[in-house]
């Protein structure tokens, strides 16, 4: 850390501090840049947040052309980087010309939360394995790549509408939708708001058993709270996101709420998105009112194939998530989670991943 300026330290200690105990984490991925910042100085930032939380810096280098433009690349590097891609996914930034501090400093944001011990080795959280690294502008730029545990199955709109996800049962579909909400929960109980929940940010895992499983990803826009009185902003994805959603910022009660609301809706998609009905369905402002025209009928499907107290606790789940009004949505993950799947959630709270306990 002693090549690190004070204004690296600065923008670091704006996502890390320090305890007795400790890492303690504060901060977000919303912040903004005050004042120039210079690629240099959040180069360093980031290299001192990895550091510190002890990520893997891989020996390799992002180069997807290099069998076309790389001087020297032998076919065992070019074979060895292709075997990578197989085993693992690379997020590489959206670098735009003189946008690469602001870019690193999402980076460092996003790893400190990834780093976050709540997070880091939850079951339904993406892993990220290490960091590489990426050159720019003929190698005149480096810049990071965040290198993550990879699916054949993809995201979570790709395998329900493309891939074997459609042909799933409604109680496993639940149990993706659990999964989804044991990760909210315990981001929450840890500080975090994602702030972006939707299909393509959740991704579809097959265990050696055949079961599958859902894990979030992309905390690009995600915050890392410190009290509820933290104004968060929050990005907008159209149709998953709360309607009272606005560019002002929230307080962290509202932005928890907003969170409860893209979940309620994701689970809304998962479970009554009909693959035979709705192949060529644009997502346009129609496809709402077709699931809560299915939802509507909730309890007829649901007694088909459960108790009729179950089926109730599913239309008592969208009631808690989906209220227009955020003061009537619940912030309570742990009901929610024992609505859709009553005895994985007894199990769940045995074995959980919840630091409540260490705070």
């Amino acid at each position: 850390m002693s090549n690190v300026s004070s204004d690296d330290a600065s923008f670091a200690s704006d996502l890390l501090t320090y305890s007795k105990s400790g890492i303690e984490y504060s901060g977000a991925s919303s912040l903004k840049i005050k004042g120039p910042a210079e690629v240099h100085s959040s180069f360093l930032a980031f290299l001192a947040v990895a550091q510190t939380l002890n990520f893997d810096f891989l020996p390799i280098t992002w180069q997807p052309e290099l069998d076309v433009v790389g001087q020297g690349a032998t076919a065992s590097i070019w074979q060895a980087l292709v075997n990578l891609q197989m085993t693992f996914a690379f997020k590489r930034p959206r670098t735009q010309l003189g946008k690469e501090a602001e870019m690193l400093r999402a980076l460092t944001a996003e790893i400190s939360i990834l780093g976050h011990p709540s997070i880091r080795d939850h079951p339904a959280v993406v892993k990220i394995e290490g960091i590489c690294w990426d050159l720019l502008e003929g190698g005149e730029v480096v810049m990071p790549v965040l290198v993550f545990e990879k699916t054949k199955h993809g995201d979570l709109k790709k395998f329900i509408t493309e891939g074997v996800g459609s042909t799933l049962s409604f109680h496993e579909k639940l149990e993706l939708c659990f999964d989804i909400g044991l990760a909210i929960r315990d981001m929450h109980v840890a500080g975090v708001i994602h702030g972006d929940i939707k299909p393509q940010n959740i991704l579809v895992f097959e265990s050696e058993s055949g079961n599958y499983a859902a894990k979030v990803t992309d905390f690009g826009y995600s915050t890392i709270f410190n009290n509820e009185d933290d104004i968060i902003r929050l990005p907008r994805s159209q149709y998953w996101t709360a309607p009272e959603w606005h560019h002002r910022g929230f307080t962290t009660s509202e932005a928890k709420s907003m969170d409860t609301y893209s979940f309620g809706m994701v689970c809304l998609w998962l479970l009554f998105y009909d693959s035979r009905l709705d192949k060529d369905l644009v997502f346009n402002q129609d496809v709402f009112k077709v699931y809560q025209e299915r939802l509507s009928s909730v309890s007829r499907r649901c007694m088909m194939e459960k108790t009729e107290k179950e089926a109730g606790s599913i239309w008592k789940f969208f009631q808690l998530t989906l209220a227009n009004d955020p003061g009537e949505r619940t912030h309570d993950f742990e009901g929610l989670l024992h609505l859709l799947v009553p005895l994985r959630y007894v199990k769940s709270n045995m074995t959980s991943f919840s630091t409540a306990d260490n705070q």
